[in-house]
């Protein structure tokens, strides 16, 4: 427990040796109980009344946004704050915004672009966070693996228990609004010297270091590429198929 008085601290503040690493036991315990934390979430969701589902899928929204202001509101009171790490610019930063929007609004495009992007990517982000000097019982990590956890939870709830059905129709324009945002963040890396979307470096112990050791950089964005489409093909593939499937008929 003596960790714990390094809860609030900056990783460059942090010693050497208290970080979690990725694939450690520690990491491995934490995805298991997040997995499990979800899966019973969305049985129990699933049993809800519509209304009262829409009112959780709500609140889960704004604690998204709300966790983010926080980490905000963190990083400026330990006088860490830093643009180029600390824009909502990364998928997952910028996920935060559409889920909101797309919950709120229940516009089709958005939450299409939800299931396709933001559900993946935060999965990913839980099973090869970005390395840092953070210990499991810090803010900053619990904080992204909370909002990591609801960024995927809420298009599964979508799915398993409000009755959506991804449409491969809006895969092009979910293609132009993940291009515009790389194209965006692009510019604001060169300006900032950060790494958003990971398109300037690869970061270690994630996939993304292995694609950068086999092509360099800046070809492994287009193995990323080929992932999203290896992606977008396994989450639109099933509900493709059984929409083309001939439906029986009664009594047939």
């Amino acid at each position: 427990m003596d960790n714990l008085k390094y809860f609030f601290y900056y990783d460059a503040d942090l010693p050497r040796g208290l970080e979690v690493r990725n694939f450690s036991p520690t990491h491995f315990a934490w995805i298991s109980v997040t997995l499990v934390l979800m899966a019973i979430g969305i049985f129990a969701c699933s049993r809800l009344r519509k209304e009262t589902r829409r009112r959780v899928m709500k609140a889960l929204a704004v604690s998204v946004v709300m966790l983010e202001v926080a980490r905000t509101v963190w990083a400026l009171s330990v006088g860490h704050y830093d643009l180029a790490r600390m824009l909502p610019l990364h998928l997952c930063g910028v996920m935060i915004f559409f889920e909101f929007f797309a919950v709120f609004t229940g516009k089709r495009l958005l939450e299409e672009f939800v299931y396709n992007t933001g559900l993946p990517g935060a999965f990913m982000a839980l099973l090869t966070p970005e390395p840092s000097g953070y210990p499991l019982l810090s803010f900053q990590y619990l904080q992204s693996i909370t909002v990591h956890a609801l960024l995927a939870l809420i298009p599964l709830l979508w799915l398993f228990g409000d009755g959506f059905r991804p449409n491969i129709k809006y895969l092009p324009k979910s293609f132009l609004l993940l291009s515009s945002l790389a194209v965006f963040d692009a510019l604001v890396n060169k300006v900032l010297h950060s790494n958003y979307l990971f398109i300037s470096k690869a970061p270690a112990q994630t996939p993304i270091e292995l694609f950068d050791k086999w092509v360099g950089h800046p070809w492994y964005v287009g193995l990323l590429l080929i992932c999203v489409v290896i992606v977008w093909t396994l989450l639109y593939l099933p509900w493709t198929i059984r929409a083309a499937a001939p439906r029986k008929t009664a009594g047939a």
